[in-house]
């Protein structure tokens, strides 16, 4: 990807819009390999290779319904009842009806037997005897509910256009067509890197200076949560020789890393200047939004992704949703999260900057409605409890007000 969007970063000039920062981005998908795994291993993966009918879909002319099957130009002479000669079961062999004048009891599933087109559902005939039966329309054309061979898909034609997401219909051809093992891209290798002297491991009790690491458990929860498997985590201390040793590992060793902290314009903010001195090309520093303001992204000589997050939990998660997850959904196949919603109440608007609200869902009738939650600032870690995601409020002048339609993107 070249076209590289150097900007001052935080504090140095204007920072590129929200839209720049997408356009730049539009096209990046990270290279992917494929692998054959389990059926039952399939589901969320990403389809690849060639998927067509191992025969004619369905294979028979398949009875669509309980009922009887007959031949209908004994139907259309006037014939209204028929004598019952036996039974087709589904699971059988393809029987045969002896005498047109009469019918047979089929199940649902079963093969049409030879000598009959038409099958009529039980409901709407009458059993007079063991023997007789009484068809109770006149309203019923040949061929009615019968599945015919063929009629999905032809031998060898493509059931399933690839690479597609493997959902419940794809897992079911799947297994209708008797691929046990099908070809799928393999997940992505992604480690979730923080920084800094002041993080503790969650176990840990923390010194009075000192804070738990949260940004990158929240993170590894919204991957899992969209499917894309759960992420290695390290950590790492603002020592500069560490940080690039550290770094110099991970970006061959996986396909995304993403950082948080330490892109920023501090003295310790050292990431964004040793992972360019590793070749990792910059697409851009520094987005005109609130929060995640500092937001770094990069790509690596091998086009694998990094990504550098603010360290503050809020501007980590919503730059992590907004940018990083698009991402990954273009490249393994997946559907969009995001979607658009209805304001509950009115949320002002900032003039030159992009704007993230934090929000919960309520349902309103048909309408998915949100109401924006208060937090202090992007370090609120407690103000996301409870919270769905958030919507995006483009730059401008005035409120946005209840009623609007917004873009939400969920954690």
């Amino acid at each position: 990807m070249s076209n590289s969007f150097l900007s001052g970063g935080p504090g140095r000039g204007a920072a590129l819009s929200v839209q720049d920062a997408d356009s730049i981005l539009s096209d990046f998908q990270i290279p992917i390999h494929v692998e054959t795994v389990d059926l039952e291993r399939a589901a969320g993966r990403l389809l690849v290779g060639q998927v067509v009918a191992d025969r004619p879909v369905p294979a028979f002319d398949r009875v669509c319904m309980d009922g009887y099957v007959f031949a209908f130009e004994e139907f259309r002479k006037g014939r209204r009842e028929f004598e019952v000669l036996g039974t087709a079961r589904a699971g059988q062999p393809r029987s045969e009806l002896s005498n047109p004048g009469g019918c047979l009891e089929a199940m649902t599933g079963s093969v049409l037997p030879a000598g009959c087109d038409t099958v009529i559902a039980v409901e709407r005939t009458e059993r007079l005897d063991d023997a007789r039966v009484r068809f109770l329309t006149d309203d019923l054309a040949k061929g009615a509910n019968v599945h015919q061979t063929g009629r999905d898909r032809k031998s060898g034609e493509t059931v399933i256009e690839t690479p597609t997401l493997v959902g419940p219909g794809e897992i079911a051809a799947l297994a209708s067509l008797g691929i046990v093992r099908p070809t799928v891209a393999t997940l992505l290798k992604v480690v979730l890197l923080s920084s800094g002297d002041e993080l503790v491991a969650p176990d840990r009790t923390p010194q009075p200076h000192q804070v738990r690491q949260s940004n990158v458990w929240g993170i590894a929860a919204s991957m899992e949560l969209a499917g894309f498997g759960r992420p290695a985590i390290r950590h790492v201390p603002d020592e500069e020789s560490k940080l690039r040793q550290i770094l110099s590992r991970l970006i061959k060793e996986f396909d995304v890393v993403v950082l948080s902290g330490g892109v920023s314009m501090g003295k310790w903010d050292l990431i964004p200047a040793i992972l360019e001195s590793l070749g990792v090309e910059r697409l851009f520093h520094g987005v005109a939004q609130k929060p995640g303001h500092p937001l770094w992204m990069g790509m690596t000589q091998d086009g694998g992704l990094v990504a550098g997050l603010p360290g503050n939990p809020l501007s980590a998660l919503i730059c992590f949703s907004r940018y990083v997850r698009p991402i990954l959904e273009r490249s393994t196949g997946g559907r969009p999260a995001a979607f658009q919603v209805v304001l509950a109440t009115d949320v002002k608007e900032s003039p030159k900057q992009t704007r993230f609200v934090p929000v919960k869902l309520s349902r309103q009738g048909l309408v998915q409605a949100t109401t924006p939650v208060v937090v202090t600032g992007s370090g609120d870690w407690a103000g996301l409890v409870g919270t769905d995601g958030f919507v995006e409020i483009p730059p401008g002048t005035e409120s946005v007000r209840a009623g609007s339609t917004v873009d939400f993107h969920p954690w």
